[in-house]
Formats: C-alpha cells, structure tokens, sequence
C-alpha cells in the first residue's frame, strides 16, 4: 500500500470547517478545530485549506469534505 496525498482544490473549498473538526476527533478525541492538523483561513479572496507539520496524510479530511475542495489519493511506493 501507498501513501495517501491529500490534493486541495481551494476554489471548492466553502469555510464550512468540516475538515477540521473531523481531524480533530480523529486525532485528539475533541470537536476543536484548533487542534485540527489541518487549517481552513480566508486569504482575502476565498478559503484556503493548508496542513501543519504533524499532518500525516491520512486522508480523512478529504473523505469528510463534502465540497470536493479535499482530495485524497493513493501513490503508490517509490512513486514521485
């Protein structure tokens, strides 16, 4: 098995935090989007997801997202 990449398409993303608080839970057992490893923030033109360093690329975030502005994608080993 591969390693998950989480590919953002930020032109679908709508702020609804949905992604975060998934992460969350998954990770810290809270409904807290600041322990989310995951961030959503308006850049002054739209929503822009981004991870932080102890983002593992699980994916999970991108199976919850109901907008399509997360998508997870397996790769397979040794591919670039």
């Amino acid at each position: 098995m591969g390693k998950t990449v989480v590919k953002v398409h930020p032109e679908k993303c709508v702020g609804c935090w949905n992604c975060m608080l998934v992460c969350s839970f998954t990770y810290e057992n809270v409904f807290q989007p600041s322990a989310a490893r995951i961030r959503v923030e308006f850049d002054g033109e739209g929503f822009a997801p981004s991870f932080t360093d102890e983002c593992v690329s699980c994916g999970t975030c991108a199976r919850y997202c109901m907008y399509g502005a997360l998508e997870a994608e397996e790769r397979e080993k040794g591919a670039a």
